[in-house]
């Protein structure tokens, strides 16, 4: 089993075969935030199986953000997933666009009334 350096060290090798243009496009908040997202709502529903920051990094347009998107919705809040772009994700509830505070705020009283 790979401790913890040996793993930083094939995460780095990895990002430093991407060229700048690629890089940007992981180094955007967006999969960070998602990641974050996920923590949150597995914090809500403990059956909810967390996606990580990593994960969505390394694995972009795959069903993981979809996951996390459709468990955003179980609270009513719509996830806009920026797929790894500089741009922050997008929160909408009952079609209007809210920060991640709020979308947070509501989860939490839709979660725990």
């Amino acid at each position: 089993m790979a401790n913890r350096e040996e793993n930083l060290k094939k995460i780095n090798d990895e990002l430093e075969k991407l060229s700048d243009e690629e890089l940007e496009q992981v180094a955007g908040g967006t999969w960070h935030q998602t990641g974050d997202d996920s923590h949150f709502l597995h914090t809500l529903n403990p059956d909810f199986s967390e996606v990580n920051e990593m994960t969505l990094a390394f694995t972009p347009g795959t069903s993981n953000e979809n996951r996390v998107k459709r468990e955003w919705a179980k609270y009513g809040v719509e996830l806009e997933y920026h797929g790894g772009a500089i741009y922050d994700n997008k929160y909408k509830i009952n079609g209007k666009e809210v920060s991640r505070d709020d979308a947070y705020a509501h989860a939490r009283e839709v979660a725990w009334g």
